[in-house]
């Protein structure tokens, strides 16, 4: 097998290993993803993971995983940690290593009118202890006193304990949680700045993190994890498996902090410490920007130059999304990444935030600078089980318009059964009902992928990115404003920093970068101007090069116009403001050819109006993909596209008419065409009025909310409540339950433990049925942890042994007939279950399903045949999750006589 290319553009979910990992459901999902165009994807342990991460066994499973990938060309790609953030292997690089946890800075501030304090500090190891007056409202940075000597410790909470060690006496006195207090007297008005060195608790997964700071942390988790995949798989690397993802990993504080400091820059930290806290301090400029760089660089020598060497070594492409502090830091990656992409069609469409990882344009200008392969963005991620299709297709593309090259979809869950299903959905994969069009959407991002192989942006204005400057919340905001007004102004940009354009050479009013003419630079604000910065942009300037300050009181709109004036879009577009605004354009060439891409965001259909200089042609995107092109090869000789030194501009614009319709994108190409082109034509469907249904699948009644009531040994009802299905802790705290709960001790003089008692509980609903037909019962695995038992109408008594796979909902399911329990008119449903697991009991809904149509409240009745479309309550459809079809008859006046026509429901 040889050395893999470069991996073609599309779809790399996040395959969550949430389950068991049966070998027959492994091989089974992965044919799903091969037959509905998935390229690949990352396998993502993840919590409900059964099989003991790092184990054999685990390796195991990849193993068989990569055979199954292999059969199928997919592409298997690695991901550095179960679940997340990187840097921790599942929680046992700290394992016995607790020199290696993560710290956190907790400062605060206490003002006193003078004589005598006494405050209770963070537990942890105090820095710096210092007080200043307070004279006319102001800070005297002059007349600091140090309050170190002033601390001690203290215990702050009683232990009583009936523990004794002899037979004379069981009653006992202890103190815990010992922590630092401060204890002096100041003469008057005083300002008290503190910073405590404290271990991250409670994170979550693990409670701690590790310090990627540290430089034998770093290497014990390339060791747990890295290496341990390369054992295994070392001649898979670099051809079957084609990379490994690290994720939110980021700088904390750590121990060595201080020392570095004042080995770096000559000065110690923990006096100055209250600069970081107040920006009326002297120093504040200085010591901010000293400690972000010393992060910064400590960060790169012990986290990114490692994990990039051993992946270059390796062959291995490096990459993910992370905190990143500088743009240059994604040179490290092979692949840099980002994380936005998380909104729903209707919402303003959230790529160009205003961080490095929020932010898809600038993680695409970095690999385009960079001379890297591509980049990715983790996607799709909490959009919620209403995550549909339409959102999917409207992320990817706005990914592809920014340059991104590979979507990391979160997520394809390998279960979603019961509480699984919580895990940050939506799943955009098998469970859901459209995942059987998803080869649509995975050809359509392949058809826009190929044409654009091998071409760049065609952008004459850069941004300079902020984050080296420390920009404020407030600068931050202008930043993402001024990127949302160039794109309503249809004005293309990269963004850079400095080390970037520090590359360009400057001429004729210029900046060469690359392939591109910059002839115009912005700067957004920021706290701390950059001198290196300044002097670039004087030589810039000097060259007869145009640089904007971009700030709070400077007109947005005078500054998009100057801006738009120097860097006109090459195709002029025209039609309803509103709509326009919402209609972004991007330009793309390698030299030889050009295109231009549009996608727009607005939900109203409009009439559009393009002019351009050259002719032009829609390329049609809903058909399957063209065949596959090597990277640097031209698409198919059928699409025309312009050479423009054989095709000179015309004098006059050719004007171009189009309608478009909400969410919709349109790529058009520069061709040697004869003539306009005409664009596609629409053909208007009408849905109104009454239609005839026809339900696919079985139709579901979801059983969510119950009446919940604690029992006695003899059964008889000691309080009870409304609860939703949710894990039982939850459900007695909605419903107010009162309950005695068990003393429990630990070790001798410990703290002791309060634990939930055994509880018999039911669960109880009623519902209505006037259907004849099958009714079945159904349930996921997980969605009743205890000892149970199920019962209708006083009838069935079904237990976990007489309940069977069945092949309604979702695959995995278990389910029972429960028809001959059913009455016409008011039946009753009990669970009743006996735990002590505080996450146990009735903790996700129940469903019937038949083919029966549902009424609110729970009601089955005899199908609907007619009804109005999408309308799914008054269809009897309220929980369905399936494909409809729905018939109707329509007229068509004319027949379009373009090669592309577009279909619109209205």
């Amino acid at each position: 097998m040889t050395q893999h290319p470069i991996a073609p553009c599309g779809f790399y979910p996040f395959w969550f290993w949430n389950g068991a990992m049966d070998e027959d459901e492994i091989c089974w999902q992965l044919e799903e993803m091969a037959a509905q165009g998935i390229k690949g994807f990352y396998i993502h342990a993840r919590q409900g993971l059964q099989v003991p991460y790092l184990s054999a066994a685990f390796f195991d499973k990849v193993a068989f995983t990569i055979a199954q990938a292999e059969r199928l060309g997919l592409l298997v790609n690695l991901y550095d940690e179960n679940p997340y953030p990187s840097g921790s292997a599942g929680g046992q690089v700290v394992l016995g290593n607790p020199q290696w946890q993560a710290m956190r800075l907790q400062q605060q501030t206490l003002d006193t009118p003078g004589g005598a304090v006494r405050w209770e500090l963070p537990r942890g190891k105090v820095l710096s202890c210092l007080a200043y007056p307070i004279e006319h409202g102001a800070i005297d940075w002059s007349r600091g006193i140090d309050l170190l000597e002033h601390i001690g410790t203290l215990f702050l909470e009683e232990n009583y304990a009936e523990t004794g060690l002899t037979a004379y006496n069981r009653k006992r006195f202890f103190a815990n949680r010992p922590a630092p207090v401060l204890v002096a007297t100041l003469e008057g008005a005083h300002r008290i700045y503190c910073s405590v060195q404290v271990v991250i608790e409670n994170n979550k997964y693990f409670g701690h993190i590790t310090d990627m700071l540290n430089k034998a942390a770093v290497r014990h988790f390339l060791d747990l994890t890295h290496e341990r995949y390369k054992a295994r798989f070392r001649e898979k690397f670099g051809k079957s498996i084609y990379s490994i993802f690290v994720d939110e990993v980021w700088p904390a504080w750590s121990r060595g902090i201080p020392k570095l400091f004042s080995k770096r820059y000559g000065y110690e930290l923990p006096p100055v410490l209250p600069a970081l806290q107040d920006a009326t301090h002297p120093e504040h400029a200085r010591v901010h920007a000293d400690l972000d760089a010393l992060i910064y660089e400590q960060f790169c020598a012990t986290f990114e130059k490692p994990v990039s060497a051993w992946c270059k070594k390796a062959h291995l492409r490096y990459c993910g999304e992370k905190h990143v502090a500088r743009m240059a830091q994604l040179a490290y990656m092979d692949i840099p990444g980002c994380e936005p992409g998380h909104t729903k069609a209707g919402a303003r469409l959230d790529l160009f935030g205003r961080s490095i990882r929020g932010n898809a344009r600038t993680v695409a200008s970095a690999a385009y600078f960079y001379g890297k392969e591509g980049s990715l963005c983790e996607c799709g991620h909490s959009l919620g089980w209403s995550g549909t299709l339409q959102d999917a297709k409207r992320i990817a593309e706005g990914l592809l318009f920014c340059g991104i090259r590979y979507m990391v979809t979160h997520a394809f869950f390998f279960s979603t059964h019961a509480l699984a299903k919580h895990d940050a959905p939506p799943s955009f994969f098998f469970q859901m009902p459209y995942w059987g069009l998803f080869k649509q959407l995975s050809d359509r991002v392949d058809s826009i992928a190929q044409h654009f192989v091998g071409t760049w942006p065609l952008a004459r204005v850069v941004i300079v990115e902020p984050s080296r400057g420390n920009p404020s919340e407030a600068d931050s905001a202008v930043f993402e404003a001024l990127q949302y007004a160039l794109l309503a102004a249809q004005v293309e940009f990269l963004i850079a920093d400095i080390d970037i354009l520090e590359k360009a050479r400057i001429e004729h009013g210029a900046a060469k970068l690359r392939d591109l003419q910059i002839n115009t630079v912005i700067l957004p604000p920021v706290q701390q101007p950059d001198p290196q910065l300044a002097g670039w942009i004087a030589r810039f300037s000097e060259a007869g090069g145009h640089a904007f300050n971009c700030n709070l009181a400077a007109s947005q709109d005078a500054l998009i116009a100057a801006v738009r004036e120097l860097a006109p879009p090459r195709l002029a577009l025209a039609g309803d403001s509103a709509c326009l605004s919402q209609l972004y354009l991007t330009t793309r060439t390698d030299g030889r050819r050009t295109l231009h891409f549009l996608i727009y965001q607005g939900t109203q259909p409009f009439e559009l109006t393009l002019s351009s200089h050259t002719n032009l042609r829609e390329i049609p995107l809903n058909n399957h993909a063209p065949q596959s092109l090597r990277e640097g090869e031209a698409p198919p000789s059928q699409y025309n596209h312009v050479r423009e030194a054989e095709a000179p501009p015309s004098q006059q614009p050719i004007v171009y008419h189009r309608s478009i319709a909400p969410f919709e994108s349109l790529l058009l190409a520069e061709t040697l065409e004869a003539g306009p082109q005409p664009m596609a034509e629409t053909i208007v469907i009408p849905i109104a009025g009454t239609m005839n249904i026809t339900p696919l699948q079985k139709n579901a009644l979801r059983l969510a909310d119950w009446r919940m009531a604690l029992l006695d040994e003899s059964g008889a009802i000691l309080q009870s409540a409304p609860v939703p299905s949710v894990p039982l802790c939850h459900q007695l705290t909605l419903g107010q339950f009162r309950f005695a709960p068990e003393l429990r001790q630990r070790e001798f003089g410990s703290v002791h433990d309060w634990v939930q008692p055994e509880m018999t509980i039911e669960y109880s609903l009623t519902f209505e049925n006037d259907f004849a037909g099958l009714v079945e019962l159904v349930m996921e695995p997980g969605s009743i942890i205890g000892e149970w038992s199920i019962s209708i109408n006083g009838q069935g008594a079904w237990r976990a042994n007489n309940v069977s796979a069945t092949a309604s909902h979702i695959r995995g399911s278990q389910g029972v007939d429960i028809t001959g329990a059913l009455v016409t008119g008011t039946n009753t449903l009990v669970v009743q279950v006996r735990t002590a697991d505080m996450n146990g009991g009735l903790r996700n809904p129940l469903y019937l399903y038949g083919d029966f149509a549902v009424s609110l409240p729970l009601t089955l009745r005899a199908p609907s045949l007619e009804g109005a479309f999408e309308a799914w309550e008054d269809n009897g459809l309220p929980f369905y999750a399936g494909i409809v079809e729905y018939e109707t008859v329509f007229s068509l006046d004319n027949v379009p006589g373009g090669e592309t026509t577009t279909l619109a429901l209205t």
